[in-house]
């Protein structure tokens, strides 16, 4: 698996393709996607930057994505290079596979906006506040470690 950095516009539109909800769009963003074979596999789109918080949105095709390595690259940007405090998800309630996710992840059920993901179902909001983040946005890949040691 690879990254794709760089490609904003085309994993956001794979991304928005993949959610119901995004109509309009995410505004400003940045997105990273991960790869398999030449082939977009997962992508997440980091918006609604307000100096201290971001939003992230993803999708994906495939749970293979979703590794130590990767988490820690895709919630490492929004820490370490946007230098946020928190970063903000949104689910509907439905969506238990995501919302088990974010749970694992360390993110706090923070509210529920009633009938705010479609006019019916309710949505979720999820935060991951930097402090709480320490396992995934200061471990260090091998290859950090190797650079590192070298």
């Amino acid at each position: 698996m690879n990254f794709v950095f760089g490609q904003d516009q085309l994993v956001a539109n794979w991304v928005q393709q993949r959610l119901a909800g995004i109509h309009n769009g995410f505004g400003q963003y940045s997105s990273i996607g991960i790869e398999e074979g030449g082939i977009l596999i997962a992508g997440v789109v980091y918006h609604d930057y307000r100096r201290f918080s971001i939003q992230i949105s993803m999708a994906s095709e495939t749970p293979r994505w979703c590794s130590r390595r990767t988490l820690s690259i895709l919630l490492g940007y929004p820490f370490n290079q946007c230098m946020v405090e928190r970063i903000t998800a949104c689910t509907s309630k439905n969506n238990r596979r995501l919302r088990s996710l974010v749970t694992r992840l360390g993110f706090k059920l923070e509210g529920t906006i009633r009938r705010g993901f479609d006019g019916v179902q309710d949505l979720l909001v999820y935060g991951l506040l930097k402090d709480e983040a320490g396992k995934w946005i200061n471990r260090k890949t091998k290859d950090e470690q190797q650079t590192v040691s070298a």
